[in-house]
């Protein structure tokens, strides 16, 4: 069981899609539509305001945040959203992401 649950929650699948972001530790994780997001940068990850890696939820900077990240994996991409909401997502190619995810922003402002 123990082996089962490595496998399925092992490893972070984030998927930049035609409409959407999808981020999953096995069947969890957060969607967002690309009309939510209103930018995403590189950054290093602060795992103090979430308590550690994994998913996790926390305040930073007055706001409310929401991180899934990889065990000691300090980069990544910041994602904030038009409602106000920060989505932190570990990234070994952080930029190349940031740049993806900015690109499904553009096109879903696009008429």
């Amino acid at each position: 069981a123990l082996f089962a649950a490595a496998t399925v929650f092992g490893a972070l699948r984030i998927e930049v899609g035609a409409r959407a972001l999808r981020a999953r530790f096995g069947p969890f994780g957060p969607t967002l539509p690309g009309e939510a997001i209103a930018a995403a940068r590189a950054e290093p990850y602060r795992w103090r305001p979430h308590g550690g890696w994994g998913l996790r939820w926390g305040r930073l900077d007055g706001r409310a945040s929401r991180a899934c990240s990889v065990p000691f994996l300090r980069t990544g991409v910041a994602v904030e959203t038009r409602n106000g909401r920060r989505y932190y997502l570990s990234s070994r190619r952080p930029d190349e992401l940031a740049a993806a995810v900015n690109r499904l922003a553009d096109a879903a402002r696009r008429p």
